[in-house]
């Protein structure tokens, strides 16, 4: 049967004051796994370097004291040890995290998205997302401009890690996530900051299942909806009723 992709683990934090580099190691992973980097500094204006074999899916630049981005990576398995993730200031405190999936489509951009999605609230929000497909996993990536824990976000959602550091003017990263098993349009949810409002911001993904051992297809007759993502095919299907596409 097919399954949702699935939270391998991540990074944890890392956090510096007053610098333009952090470096932190690679968790264990397997090539196909989709990578999540999400970064995050003081200040005012968007001045990360996309770090090495990453694509970036979104910044942002969030009144006066955020900015930051989300990027994303196929493991190819020549990654090293380390990864980078370099600015152009080194004025106030920036930080990183990166979260590793595993069960995901093993071609084309494996996902869809809405975001970033940003303000300045006691509560955090993930965006409404429609995912394109079943067996999606939604994913929301949060990232916040103080040391607060983000716990739970409401409806499905169940937390996947949540970290925060003191350093600087502290900051934090969390996510939360849960695996559809038929294609749900899902609403905007909420997880609470506490009584004083923060700066955050949030990505929303679905990223899409490995169908690659259970084609869409019963009896030679395509079984689902081709889906496509930007207009670009999500499916990577070798063969309809025998003849190669």
């Amino acid at each position: 049967m097919p399954s949702a992709p699935t939270y391998v683990g991540n990074t944890a934090m890392k956090a510096g004051n007053a610098v333009n580099t952090l470096t932190d190691s690679y968790i264990s992973m397997n090539v196909d796994d989709i990578m999540f980097l999400q970064a995050q500094a003081e200040g005012t204006t968007y001045d990360f370097a996309d770090p090495s074999g990453f694509t970036l899916i979104g910044s942002f630049e969030n009144a006066d004291n955020q900015y930051g981005a989300f990027w994303w990576k196929r493991v190819v398995g020549d990654e090293g040890v380390t990864f980078t993730v370099d600015r152009t200031s080194s004025s106030g405190l920036m930080s990183c995290t990166m979260s590793v999936w595993r069960g995901a489509r093993a071609s084309w951009t494996p996902f869809s998205y809405e975001g970033p999605y940003y303000a300045y609230y006691k509560n955090c929000g993930s965006s409404a997302i429609t995912p394109p497909e079943d067996y999606c996993r939604l994913i929301c990536l949060i990232s916040v401009e103080d040391n607060v824990s983000v716990g739970d976000m409401s409806g499905d959602y169940a937390e996947d890690f949540d970290y925060n550091s003191s350093a600087g003017n502290g900051q934090a990263f969390a996510c939360d996530s849960y695996g559809q098993t038929t294609a749900t349009a899902d609403i905007s949810q909420i997880a609470s900051l506490g009584l004083v409002n923060k700066y955050w911001c949030t990505l929303t993904v679905a990223l899409f299942p490995n169908l690659a051992t259970w084609p869409p297809q019963t009896n030679g007759v395509l079984g689902k909806n081709i889906a496509s993502v930007n207009g670009v095919l999500a499916y990577n299907i070798a063969s309809i009723n025998g003849v190669s596409s």
